[in-house]
C-alpha cells in the first residue's frame, strides 16, 4: 500500500492527492542531485528517473542557453534502464536567465539512437511553480498543461496550450532505456510578465498564554503514532509552547509493546499549533533532528508549510507530498523552492526501532512564501461557470484502478444545480484486472473544479468552527454503479466541501486520506466491498443549494429512470432501498433453510414460508472496525 501511495498526484490535493499520493521526483539521486547543483545559472539539462528512484551511472551533456535558438542535450547510460513516470527537460534558474515568458520547444527526440515519433507536442512551464527553474515535460504522468478547461497559469506554448502534452514518447519506451537526445529550440528569450502585486496577510495577536508546539510520528506499521502532541498509549510527547519568535525544543519518547515495535518512518514532522493565524509568513528553521539521541543528517532543504491553512508545520518526512504539483509551495527563510517534504532518510531506519525522536527549530516571523503560496492581492471568480467535474478513484493496489487527475474517464460540465455524472473505464486508467479496494488505500471521490471557489465568493461554502471549509449549503444525492449493477449507497454519509483548500468542491464517497472520515472501517458512503469494477465504475449525483451557475432539475431517481439506469416502478433501486436489499436477501436465504424440514408437516409450501418470513423484521448488526488515524495530507 504505502508503494503505491508514492505515485498519489494528492494527497489529493490539487492536482493533488493528493490524491491522491509521491517520491520527491525532483532528482533520481543524491549524486546527480550534486551534479546539478554545480551547474551554472541557464543550464540546460536533463532530469532521467529511473524506476528505482536512485542513481545510475550515465554521461549527461548540457548546453548552455544564451539567446533565442536550437540546442541539444542528452544522456547515455552505462546499462539499460527502466524510467520512472517523471522525466523532463530543465533549465537552471530559467525563468529568472531567460523570461518568465520565454518558450523552449522540444523539436526532436532520438530514445536508443532512433528519432521517435513524438505522442504530441511540448510546452514550457516552472518546474517549482516559484518561477526558478524552467520545465519542459518529456514523460510525466502527473502534468498537464490544463487544470480542467483552463490553461495552467505558467502554461507557455507554440500551439494551443490545450493540445500540449506532458507525455511525449507512449509507456512503452521507459524499458530498456539506455540513452536519450533532445533538440529545441528557444523563442522569446528575455521575455517577462511583470509580477502581480501581493497580498498581504494580517497576523492575528498571540495569546498571552502562547501557543503548543509538537511532533507528529507514526512507524511504518501504523502501531505507534502520535498526532496533534497527545500522548498515546505507547508514545509520550513532550511538548513546547510557542510565545513569539525564538528557539524551541519538542520531543517523543516511544515505549513499544513488544508485539508491536515502533520500526522506521511512515510519518514525521513538527507543528505549530494555529500558527498560519499567529505568524502567517512564519518559518521553522530546522536546527537540529536526533533520533534515538544521534543526531540525522537532513538530505535536503526543509520547508515550512500548513495542512489546514491553520497549523503550521515542517514536513520531515511525508512521502505524500508531491512538489512538482502546481499546487505545492510553503515558505523558506529567503523562498528558496528547492526543498524537500522528506529530509529524513527514511531508509536508513527501516529496520529500527524508534525509540525518541527530538526536534529543535528557529522560528522567523518574516519568511518568503514559495510556489502556491505566493498569493495574487485580487483574483476575479466566475460565479456563472460551467465546473468541470471528474472521477477520483484508486483501490490502492499497485498498477490497477488509479486516476486522481481530470482529463481522465467521463467527465461532467456542471452548470450550477443539477443532476450529473462521471464514469471511469478500465481502458481509461490502463485496468487489466478488477478492483479490489484496500483498507487504508481506497479514494472514491468526485471533484468539481472551482466550484468551491465560486461557492465562497457568494457565501453558500463557508468555513466552519474548525475552519474547514464544510459549512455549506450544498446538498448532494448520489447512485454508484459497478460494471452497470448499482451498489449501496448513503448520501447523509457524503463529505461536502473544498476539503483541501484548493478551491475545488469535492464530493468524498470513501476516501483514506484527506481527514474526511469515509475510509474503510470508518464511515464511507458506499459498499465499499462492492467497488470490484471489471469494466466501470459510475458515479451519478444531484447537487443542490450551490447558489451559482444556472439551476436545473435535481431529481436524482428521475434523472436514473429517464436515462435507463433503472427500470421505472423496481423495487430496491433507490438509495434507501438498496441500503436494506443485502439483508433482506439473507434473511430469506436463512428462513428458507431453516423450514424446508418442516415444510412437509405442516402443509405449508416453501414460497409461503417464505413470504411470511420476508414480512417480518430483520435485526442486521454490523462490525465495526477501527482505523489508525494518519494525518499525512498535502502541503
Amino acid at each position: 500500500m504505502k508503494k503505491l501511495l508514492k505515485r498519489i498526484s494528492a494527497l489529493f490535493a490539487a492536482g493533488v492527492v493528493a490524491v491522491a499520493a509521491v517520491p520527491q521526483i525532483a532528482h533520481a539521486g543524491e549524486v546527480r542531485d550534486a551534479e546539478i547543483a554545480a551547474y551554472s545559472d541557464g543550464t540546460a539539462y536533463l532530469m532521467i528517473n529511473n524506476s528505482d528512484w536512485a542513481d545510475f551511472e550515465a554521461t549527461y551533456t548540457t548546453a548552455e542557453i544564451t539567446g533565442d535558438g536550437t540546442y541539444t542535450v542528452s544522456m547515455e547510460a552505462a546499462e539499460p534502464q527502466n524510467l520512472a513516470q517523471f522525466n523532463a527537460l530543465q533549465v537552471k534558474n530559467g525563468e529568472k536567465v531567460m523570461g518568465n515568458k520565454s518558450i523552449v520547444t522540444v523539436d526532436s527526440i532520438k530514445i536508443n539512437g532512433e528519432a521517435i515519433e513524438m505522442a504530441g507536442y511540448s510546452y514550457t512551464c516552472s518546474a517549482d511553480g516559484a518561477g526558478i527553474e524552467t520545465r519542459v515535460n518529456l514523460y510525466n504522468e502527473w502534468n498537464s498543461p490544463t487544470d480542467g478547461d483552463n490553461v495552467q497559469p505558467d502554461v507557455r506554448c507554440t500551439q494551443d496550450p490545450k493540445g500540449a502534452t506532458a507525455m511525449l514518447w507512449g509507456k512503452e519506451k521507459l524499458e530498456g532505456f539506455k540513452s536519450v537526445e533532445v533538440t529545441f529550440t528557444v523563442s522569446d528569450f528575455g521575455k517577462n510578465e511583470a509580477a502581480e502585486s501581493l497580498k498581504e496577510k494580517v497576523a492575528e495577536p498571540l495569546p498571552a498564554e502562547g501557543t503548543p508546539t509538537y511532533i507528529q510520528y507514526a512507524d511504518v506499521a501504523w502501531a505507534n503514532q502520535t498526532w496533534s502532541g497527545s500522548d498515546a498509549e505507547t508514545v509520550a510527547c513532550t511538548n513546547g509552547t510557542v510565545t513569539g519568535e525564538g528557539e524551541y525544543t519538542v520531543s517523543i519518547e516511544v515505549n513499544a509493546k513488544a508485539d508491536a515495535p515502533s520500526t522506521g518512518i511512515a510519518f514525521l514532522d513538527v507543528e505549530i499549533l494555529n500558527g498560519e493565524k499567529y505568524f502567517p509568513y512564519g518559518v521553522m528553521n530546522i536546527k537540529s533532528v536526533k533520533i534515538n539521541d544521534e543526531e540525522v543528517e537532513l538530505t535536503g532543504l526543509p520547508y515550512t508549510s500548513s495542512d489546514d491553512q491553520v497549523t503550521t508545520r515542517v514536513n520531515l518526512y511525508n512521502e505524500w507530498v508531491n512538489p512538482s504539483e502546481s499546487s505545492f509551495g510553503g515558505r523558506t527563510e529567503d523562498g528558496t523552492a528547492n526543498v524537500t517534504p522528506v529530509s529524513v532518510d527514511a531508509s536508513k531506519y527501516a529496520d529500527k526501532e524508534i525509540k525518541k525522536v527530538e526536534v529543535t527549530y528557529q522560528l522567523i516571523a518574516d519568511g518568503k512564501p514559495f510556489g502556491s503560496y505566493v498569493e495574487t492581492a485580487q483574483e476575479e471568480v466566475d460565479t456563472t461557470g460551467p465546473w468541470n467535474a471528474f472521477m477520483m478513484f484508486s483501490d490502492g493496489k499497485e498498477n490497477s484502478w488509479q486516476n486522481f487527475n481530470p482529463g481522465v474517464g467521463t467527465e461532467a460540465s456542471v452548470t450550477g444545480d443539477g443532476v450529473f455524472e462521471v464514469a471511469i473505464k478500465a481502458e481509461d486508467v490502463n485496468a487489466t484486472t478488477k478492483a479490489e479496494p484496500q483498507a487504508g488505500a481506497l479514494v472514491f471521490l468526485v471533484d468539481i473544479q472551482d466550484l468551491g471557489k465560486a461557492m465562497q465568493s457568494v457565501g453558500t461554502l463557508r468555513a466552519n468552527d474548525k475552519d474547514e471549509l464544510k459549512d455549506t449549503d450544498a446538498k448532494v444525492k448520489f447512485a454508484a454503479f459497478v460494471d452497470g449493477k448499482r451498489i449501496t449507497t448513503n448520501s447523509d454519509s457524503l463529505v461536502l466541501g473544498d476539503i483541501e483548500g484548493n478551491g475545488r468542491f469535492r464530493i468524498d464517497i470513501s476516501n483514506a486520506f484527506d481527514g474526511s472520515g469515509t475510509g474503510i472501517g470508518e464511515n464511507p458512503a458506499c459498499d465499499t466491498d462492492a467497488l470490484t469494477p471489471e469494466k466501470e465504475v459510475r458515479v451519478v449525483f444531484a447537487i443542490s443549494g450551490t447558489g451559482v451557475g444556472t439551476a436545473g432539475d435535481t431529481d436524482l431517481e428521475k434523472y436514473l429512470e429517464e436515462k435507463g439506469y433503472v427500470e421505472k416502478e423496481t423495487e430496491a433501486v433507490t438509495e434507501e432501498n438498496t441500503t436494506t436489499a443485502a439483508a433482506t436477501e439473507a434473511t430469506t436465504a436463512a428462513a428458507t433453510a431453516a423450514t424446508e424440514a418442516t415444510t412437509e408437516k405442516s402443509g405449508l409450501s416453501t414460497g409461503a414460508i417464505v413470504g411470511i418470513s420476508c414480512g417480518g423484521v430483520a435485526v442486521v448488526g454490523a462490525a465495526v472496525a477501527g482505523i489508525l488515524v494518519s494525518k499525512k495530507k498535502k502541503k
